[in-house]
């Protein structure tokens, strides 16, 4: 049996007083089967619980060396509170807030009028070591980090400007198995990335998977990454940036039109302003927290 539920517009309800309570509560109404639908999960009011887990449970477990404080829901599996796997925020939503029931991967600060943008990588493979990591968070930085003259980010939200703080976080780890990356796919946040410099086209598949290779390999002519800025033109696909070339008969990338300068049209090329404000036009109307997800837009 299938049961339509249809999505309605947000009802947003905030309490303010003189006795410090604040507390915004999002939600959209499905009147065919009395669910209140909160953007990952379904409340059932009747009961007060709701039909699935938390979308982040398969990352309450830690990998090896991983510290407890670090892990989601204020400590993973070691917080008591997380054994029960269908509350929502440490059931006290007054303190803490949880905007879509997912890990969130972009944060809007109103006061400072900043928006931080989150991203996780996992690098594996034969070719993988903790310098390639600082490789890539360093040429990642370089373009989605700055603009060409060194300066933070503007991004513009709903008509209002943004400084960007990009937080890059790239670890080593290891290749995912089957149900991590189905995992991923659904509800996960984080990419994860080969490394073989054997490979011979760096890409980037269903949003978060790739095979990446190391500065200086043959197959880019030997130049550095200052100059061949791969990671950083990968990257955008994991924000959801498309190509902006075509390969020609001979295997030659074109850059589109208007797009010759762009990193998504050459690796020598640099983020602009307008890739920026893609992310921002996106963001616009999503709530002060959420995930950027690749799969679920394309620029």
């Amino acid at each position: 049996m299938q049961v339509a539920v249809r999505k309605r517009p947000k009802i947003r309800i905030v309490l303010q007083g003189n006795t410090g309570l604040n507390a915004t509560i999002t939600r959209n109404s499905g009147i065919e089967t009395g669910l209140y639908y909160y953007g990952a999960r379904y409340l059932d009011p009747k009961t007060a619980r709701w039909l699935s887990a938390d979308p982040a449970m398969g990352e309450y477990v830690p990998a090896p060396g991983q510290e407890a404080a670090k892990l989601p829901g204020l400590g993973g599996v070691y917080n008591t509170v997380n054994l029960h796997a269908y509350h929502y925020s440490a059931n006290n939503p007054v303190k803490y807030t949880d905007p879509n029931g997912e890990t969130a991967t972009y944060a809007i600060d109103e006061e400072n009028k900043t928006v931080s943008i989150n991203l996780d990588i996992v690098i594996y493979g034969k070719d993988a070591s903790n310098n390639v990591a600082q490789e890539y968070k360093d040429r990642i930085m370089e373009q989605w980090g700055q603009d060409s003259d060194g300066n933070q980010w503007q991004m513009d939200i709903g008509g209002n400007q943004y400084s960007v703080n990009l937080n890059v976080n790239i670890s080593v780890g290891s290749k995912p198995g089957f149900f991590k990356k189905l995992w991923n796919s659904i509800l996960g946040t984080k990419n994860f990335i080969e490394v073989n410099n054997d490979c011979p086209r760096p890409y980037v598949q269903s949003g978060f998977l790739g095979t990446w290779i190391g500065s200086g390999t043959p197959q880019r002519h030997g130049q550095p990454f200052t100059r061949d800025n791969i990671p950083a033109h990968e990257v955008g696909h994991l924000l959801g940036f498309k190509d902006r070339y075509t390969d020609n008969s001979n295997g030659i990338s074109i850059p589109h039109s208007g797009w010759e300068r762009n990193l998504m049209a050459t690796t020598y090329g640099r983020v602009e302003q307008r890739n920026i404000n893609s992310i921002g036009g996106y963001i616009s109307g999503r709530g002060t927290s959420g995930t950027l997800r690749s799969s679920r837009m394309r620029f």
